[in-house]
């Protein structure tokens, strides 16, 4: 597994042995999952009514105070899509999970464990027949299926005329995940993975894609994501360049010219670091 995540790592996805993933500290049944969201900060746990198309775009919001009862709600007919971000923050279990795999992954991307990474657990629990509508997401994620199944409709990170550069500098900067490219015959080159319970699946940053749940029953995943010094300096010049855009200017895309990435990003450093000399 390790010289194959090496080669996946930040270009293609790549379905990972079951016993990759430990979940063995933390309860994963429903009524320990509705208490921990129950415990976490409101700007932890978003709550979304999505649509019920791949191109039906960003979903409405909703809060946890409002639902009574999550297991019964689950079990209804009308849509519902819960995010929980930071478990390990708030439970000790998902933190030792965290730990342990975080050491696992590391020993085959040794960046994982670099000083300026950073870690996360969230979760993902909707109810039968959701769609997780067309986007794209920062960060290097580890998805795990727990309960119920789901298929991720995945696409190349390197396509332009479904991610383009401007919407690649509205997800660094304004954190805006959601596209409104999607075409019924992009299907023809996505590559989709039938997600089921011990189904760990790796996928990279910046990758559009969307989410078909299954209908049997409602779907529980975790995901581990990880922004590493590389993705950093990735998502750095993004930022640059939507910068630069709203001075007027048309940067070339990022990687077109790996010497203009080069002075970009020495420049943005060089200027956090005066920043940072003059706020002292």
């Amino acid at each position: 597994m390790a010289r194959m995540l090496a080669e996946h790592w930040g270009q293609k996805s790549l379905v990972l042995p079951p016993d990759t993933l430990d979940l063995s500290p933390v309860s994963t049944d429903i009524a320990s999952i509705t208490q921990l969201l129950r415990r976490m900060p409101a700007d932890r746990v978003y709550v979304r009514v999505p649509g019920a198309q791949p191109g039906s775009g960003q979903p409405a919001r909703m809060a946890l105070s409002d639902i009574d009862d999550l297991a019964t709600r689950l079990k209804q007919a009308e849509p519902l899509h819960v995010l929980g971000i930071d478990l390990h923050l708030h439970d000790e279990g998902f933190a030792e999970v965290l730990r342990r795999f975080t050491q696992k992954i590391a020993r085959q991307v040794p960046e994982v464990a670099g000083p300026l990474s950073r870690h996360t657990v969230g979760l993902f629990l909707s109810t039968p027949g959701v769609v997780a509508p067309f986007h794209a997401d920062q960060e290097h994620n580890f998805l795990c299926q727990a309960h119920g199944d789901k298929k991720m409709h995945m696409f190349s990170g390197n396509d332009l005329s479904i991610f383009s550069s401007e919407a690649r500098e509205r997800l660094a900067v304004d954190d805006i995940h959601a596209l409104d490219t999607y075409r019924p015959e992009l299907e023809r080159d996505a590559t989709v993975v039938h997600l089921q319970p011990g189904t760990v699946l790796y996928h990279p940053p910046l990758s559009p894609h969307w989410v078909d749940t299954g209908k049997d029953s409602y779907s529980l995943s975790f995901s581990f994501t990880f922004i590493t010094a590389s993705l950093d300096r990735l998502l750095l010049l993004h930022k640059i360049n939507s910068r630069l855009r709203r001075l007027g200017l048309t940067p070339s895309p990022v990687g077109d010219s790996p010497a203009a990435d080069s002075v970009k990003t020495a420049a943005a450093r060089g200027l956090r670091s005066l920043r940072r000399v003059i706020s002292n």
